[in-house]
This record gives C-alpha cells, structure tokens and sequence, in this order.
C-alpha cells in the first residue's frame, strides 16, 4: 500500500508542475488487454476486448524530446479454457476430518478473468516538428495497480470423486459428501493480483487543430515484467464442498499448481487530444508618460493684456503634440534593433518575456505618429523552406497583433517572412539556431 501511495503522490507531483509549454491530454484507448500465461491443462490464456482512458502531461525537454506521465485506467479481460481430458488432483480433509485426494476432471471448462487496474506512465515522448502534422514516438514503462479482481468459470461437466489412501477407496456419486458428476455448473469468485511493471510504446500522427490543440491518433504495446499471481488459500481448480456437491465453488486455473506465470499483455489502438498549457502572468499596461506642464509664474499684481497673450501662446507651444514629422531621437530608435526572440522550434506565440520590450516599443510609437513599421518573421534551418516561410508569418503576425492590441494602427504595420534565409548567426549550433528564430522590427 506505501508503494502505491507513493507513486500516485509523484504522479499528481508532476502534473502539480507548471512548466513554459507544457501539454495536458486526454486519452482513450481500445483493444486486446488481459494476462498471458502458460496452461499445461488447456489452451494459452488469451486476452480479450478491452480499454482505458487517461490524462497525461508532456514536459518539455527540448524541440523534440519531452517527458509523459499521469494516471489513467483500464479494463483488462481475459479467457482461458481447458481440454475435455484434462484432469486435476489436489489433497483434502472431509467433514470427518479424514484426509483424501481430490480429483477433478472437466468437460467444456471455460474461465473468464477481469480486473480493473491504474496505471501511471512514465515515458519519453518524442516528435518531429511541423506546422500541421507530426510523428511522435513514447517509450518507457507504466506502473499497474489492480483492483476487484474476479473469475467467472462455467463447464458442460464436472466429475468429483475422493481417493482415500488409508481404505484404498475412491468414492463416486455420493453428492450429500461433495462427489458427483454435475451438469452445467458455473461459479465466479474474486481473487488478488499483485502491481506489475510494464515495457511500453505508443507510436502515431498528430494534427494540429488549433493554436494550441493536437490530435494524437497512433498504436501502443504493454508488456508485463512480473508475474501477477497471488497466492490465496485455494489449492484447486474446483473447491471442495464437505456440505454437499450441488454447487462447488470455483478455484480458477491460478490455483492449478503448474499453471505458468501471469503477465499483462495489452496493444491497440490509441487516441488523444493534446492542449498545450502555458502559465502567462499578466502583462502590465504600460503607463502613460506624464504630461510636462510649464509652471508660469504668477505675479501678485494682475497681467497686462499683452503679458497674457504672450502666456497663452507659451502654454500654447508647451502642450503642443510633436509634430508628426518629427525626426525619432537614437534613445528611442535603438529600442526597435533588439529583435524579440522566439526560441523554441515552431513556436509561434509570442514569450512571455518580450512583452516588456513590446510595451516599450508602443510607448515610442504612440509619441512618433508617422512612423510605419516592417515586421519580419525569421526563422532557422530545421525544416523545409516552405514551412519556414509559413512559421516567419505567423511569428509576424503575432507582434503586429499585439502591438495592435495596444492601440497601434494596422495600416501602419507591414508584414512579411524571410524564413531561414536571413540569420543572425550562423545555423552551426543549438544556441545559434534559438538566436535566428526571431520577429525584427524595421522603422520605416
């Protein structure tokens, strides 16, 4: 119980994360989920029909790589049958406490196993980068917690008959003592399975559907490592009833001494819709600069009618708006020669971090009317031309949008995209490429 505890606590830890970025996904997924094991009596288990569902977070690494973990659960079945020769032994006491060997043999024996089950995943997610399409890849293991556990098993026939080794006696039809051949039978219990670890892998496209919204539609594997079975206190296949054999218990096939080791088994089909979360704190309005008021001295006797028109024509001169042609001083020009940097690969939201150096571009532009802008989008070298050129657009159009939101006019914004065709620095590193992927601002 402390190891589960413990995991569900690091997995609710990680999702408490807020990360730049970050993604948010819900997932269902639908196929063959169950146990696999070796049965000597019959044919090898078979998993059958079922499914989960999930949420998941993917951290970010880098541009490709990120880490995926939740919770999610499942619905895992199994079926399992046994051959009409097949026979079982097992040693029990009677209502007389005398000691003798239980034997079973079946006809048409079929056992369902079910169970319901957490898992938490802990993966290494990758995928490509692309504006509307992309492959991605998961591997890595999950963490698998059973739960109401149950068998349902029913047989054409059963045959129940008690060798005693003291009297050299094997006892048939006598139904009062728990011996008899039964028709039709069918009983269902619940058991306990032990927490397993998984190999897994998922693999598959997504689509791009908005901003920030992707349909992941792919494949996926679950391997168990471990061995499932638990030891519980039957030690047959059927149970022996002292009171009478007209509806013996079941014990299942995990009761059968040789039956071989119980391991998850789960593949199938996978679908997820991804919402990229990023925290953004609120960005503030950048404040008006004060308006510089001249003081006009006041003398203690009144103005002359000359002396006030002369004041009025001062004030007049002081408040005045610059002219519209005015020539922007270095001060203020230098601002617009900082690009605002983009970083991350594809990313076409602007960060978080160039909302002050906008801000601060709007300020200079609200005093300089007559200042048009060209907005460039760049880009770096990862990735076809065509989609580079779509990538500088967007990243355009999103400072221009922004800087329209704070009251800058449209037609004073021209846009275009140079793509990968004009960096910085050479695209000859990680840190030079996050340099290239930038928005410039041109004074016109």
């Amino acid at each position: 119980m402390t190891s589960k505890i413990a995991i569900i606590g690091f997995c609710l830890l990680m999702c408490s994360f807020n990360g730049q970025s970050q993604e948010f996904g819900i997932e269902v997924n639908g196929g063959m989920l169950g146990l696999r094991f070796d049965n000597p009596g019959g044919s090898q288990s078979k998993p059958q029909a079922g499914g989960g569902v999930g949420v998941q977070y993917i951290f970010p690494l880098s541009a490709h790589f990120g880490l995926l973990t939740g919770i999610g659960g499942g619905y895992y079945n199994t079926k399992t049958t046994l051959h009409n020769d097949a026979a079982f032994s097992s040693w029990q006491v009677d209502n007389t406490g005398s000691a003798f060997q239980y034997n079973i043999s079946t006809a048409g024996y079929s056992e369902k196993q079910c169970f319901l089950a957490a898992a938490i995943p802990v993966m290494l997610h990758y995928h490509t980068v692309g504006n509307n399409t992309q492959w991605y890849l998961n591997a890595g293991t999950k963490f698998i917690l059973p739960f109401n556990e149950k068998i349902k098993a029913t047989a054409q026939q059963l045959n129940l008959s008690g060798y005693y080794p003291d009297y050299n006696v094997e006892v048939f039809n006598v139904p009062q003592h728990g011996f008899a051949a039964i028709n039709n039978w069918q009983s269902s219990r619940s058991i306990e399975l032990k927490p397993t670890a998984t190999l897994s892998g998922s693999t598959g496209i997504s689509f791009k559907l908005g901003e920030r919204m992707h349909l992941y539609t792919g494949v996926y594997i679950d391997m168990g490592l471990t061995d499932m079975k638990k030891a519980d206190s039957y030690n047959s296949l059927i149970g022996y009833n002292s009171a009478g054999s007209v509806n013996p218990p079941a014990g299942g096939v995990f009761s059968v001494g040789n039956t071989g080791d119980a391991k998850l088994f789960a593949c199938g089909l996978q679908v997820k819709l991804g919402l990229e979360h990023k925290k953004r704190k609120p960005v503030q309005q950048p404040s008006a600069e004060p308006v510089k008021e001249v003081a006009q001295q006041v003398t203690a006797q009144p103005a002359t009618p000359q002396e006030q028109s002369k004041q009025v024509v001062q004030e007049e001169i002081v408040q005045a708006p610059p002219p519209v042609n005015q020539a922007m001083r270095e001060a203020d020009s230098s601002v617009f020669k900082q690009p605002v940097t983009f970083g991350v690969l594809g990313q076409t939201t602007i960060p978080e971090t160039a909302y002050p150096h906008l801000d601060s571009m709007v300020v200079i532009l609200n005093k300089y009317s007559a200042t048009h802008l060209e907005i460039v989008g760049h880009t770096c070298n990862i990735g076809s031309e065509n989609e580079n050129i779509k990538v500088g657009e967007e990243r355009a159009k999103a400072v221009a949008a922004y800087l329209q939101s704070k009251g800058i006019a449209a037609e004073r914004m021209h846009l275009r995209s140079a793509g990968l065709s004009d960096p910085i620095v050479p695209n000859s590193s990680a840190n030079n490429r996050q340099v290239n992927r930038r928005v410039t601002i041109i004074l016109k």
